[in-house]
């Protein structure tokens, strides 16, 4: 093939995120006489709206469901340009948003940097003295260290949430109302649904 024709046929793969899948081709085959028609099969290409939390925005790109799997297995769209080769990505649009992210990320470390050593010496100083007066705390009601007292400020600190489980209670009532059960549902939210 010509390289004009290969270029043509990846063209609309290189505006958005194909994974790899082009337009496949091959036969119908009749049921009855096994005569043959041509035809071809097109990626099932969705127009989606992609977070990115480096650029902290929405990113409208055409992306096949093969690469809306792929994503949400990478956790979020930065991870899966970031960690996907330009050639294997195969796309203008992917590669652009690709340094638009690696820029912002620079930029982000950047900020840390600059701001880092005046925040990690407020906070180193003001550990300790959490520490001494959590240790005054015990003293005075002669608790010991690794009892239930100390475990219950340590349980405090919040855990952190995964954004893609989403927790639900369900009420069930039996057809003549009489008994209700409360039932929890903790299920997956798919990477691409994530708000801001």
């Amino acid at each position: 093939m010509s390289g004009s024709i290969v270029r043509s046929l990846i063209k609309r793969s290189r505006r958005g995120l194909y994974a790899g899948k082009t337009v496949l081709s091959g036969n119908n085959v009749s049921e009855d006489g096994g005569n043959r028609t041509r035809r071809i099969w097109k990626p099932n290409v969705q127009s989606k709206a992609l977070y990115s939390e480096a650029l902290d925005r929405m990113v409208r790109l055409n992306v096949t469901t093969a690469a809306m799997r792929t994503i949400d297995k990478y956790g979020g769209l930065d991870a899966y340009l970031l960690e996907t080769p330009d050639e294997k990505l195969a796309s203008d649009v992917g590669s652009k948003l690709k340094e638009q992210i690696r820029a912002a990320l620079v930029m982000q470390k950047q900020q840390q940097r600059t701001n880092g050593p005046s925040q990690a010496s407020s906070t180193a100083t003001e550990a300790p003295s959490r520490g001494m007066q959590e240790e005054a705390s015990q003293g005075e009601s002669g608790a010991a260290p690794g009892s239930i007292e100390s475990s219950q400020s340590n349980a405090e600190v919040p855990k952190r949430v995964r954004p893609d489980l989403v927790e639900d209670v369900v009420q069930k009532i039996r057809w003549d109302g009489t008994a209700k059960q409360a039932v929890k549902r903790i299920y997956r939210r798919p990477v691409w649904t994530y708000g801001p």
